[in-house]
């Protein structure tokens, strides 16, 4: 790629986060986000203490962002798709916000879909260039071997850091998006909840045995809290006769379990790499025996 339309990219980026801090900041101060999640019931959206993770968040896109239009990164080769896919992604966070205060709550949720395919994409990009810190034992795992486009420090601070946390926090926003959307159309089943718990903890865990991410973690039980938290104190509003009193409470409880499951395995995961060293386990291929239970 040209110096010009690197340099227009890099540009590109820092418009489209200056954009959307100003809306994120217009919309913090006007209270209407606030306002309109009250208006659309949802027994997933989490306590305010959620919302304070944007704060590091933009500074760390705002950090990356400096430092790629002073320093470009050039030991990523597709640092540029890194680029394209970081500003798409600012003008659905800005609709999303917009539709969403506006009560067009399905078109909010198709924007911070949106937004989610593209911070996804972004995070298996920076995933697969820039090598994790790992502090926990992994499984079985192609990351045992494989070859980081950067090892250095820097890089995952500056690069893997944020869009690990971007995605992982936008995965929260988009769940509660959707079923949001769903509230809309009518569609109140407690097993829906029960699904998206149980389904936030099995990919965290998975997430956390197969890459060691645990920036991504982090925002997984940061997030179960928050909603443990914000239906603790609608149950607390409440009497048991009321109809909503139970599925807050179970609410309550499936997000403190999923919190303790999943800050269990990561201590566990922990302690046994200090403790053993890690796990790598070797690929079996075709002629190779195992070297435990093999009886020849």
């Amino acid at each position: 790629m040209t110096a010009q339309w690197s340099g227009a990219l890099r540009a590109g980026m820092a418009v489209g986060l200056l954009l959307t801090l100003v809306f994120n900041g217009l919309h913090s101060a006007s209270g209407d986000m606030r306002e309109a999640g009250f208006a659309n019931p949802n027994l997933l959206t989490p306590d305010k203490m959620f919302f304070a993770l944007l704060l590091p968040i933009y500074l760390l896109l705002g950090a990356f962002v400096i430092r790629e239009c002073i320093a470009p990164t050039e030991t990523i080769a597709n640092i540029h798709t890194l680029y394209v896919l970081f500003i798409l992604s600012c003008p659905c966070n800005i609709a999303f916000m917009a539709l969403f205060v506006s009560g067009h709550v399905h078109w909010a949720f198709l924007a911070n879909f949106t937004m989610w395919l593209l911070l996804f994409a972004a995070y298996l990009l920076v995933e697969d260039a820039v090598e994790p810190i790992v502090v926990t034992t992994l499984l079985f795992s192609t990351n045992y071997g494989h070859v980081f486009a950067t090892r250095n420090r820097t890089d995952f601070w500056l690069v893997r850091m944020p869009f690990t946390l971007y995605w992982a926090w936008n995965c929260a926003t988009a769940t509660v998006a959707l079923n949001v959307s769903l509230e809309a159309l009518g569609i109140h089943v407690m097993a829906i909840y029960v699904f998206w718990c149980g389904l936030w903890v099995l990919a965290n865990a998975i997430i956390l045995i197969g890459t060691g991410d645990v920036p991504f973690i982090f925002i997984a039980v940061y997030t179960l809290v928050a909603i443990a938290v914000e239906s603790a104190r609608a149950t607390d509003r409440l009497v048991p006769q009321n109809p909503n009193y139970t599925e807050h409470y179970a609410i309550t409880v499936m997000a403190s379990v999923g919190a303790f499951v999943l800050t269990g395995l990561f201590l566990f995961l922990v302690l046994h790499k200090w403790w053993r060293g890690g796990a790598n386990f070797p690929r079996l291929t075709a002629g190779t025996k195992a070297a435990y239970g093999s009886l020849g």
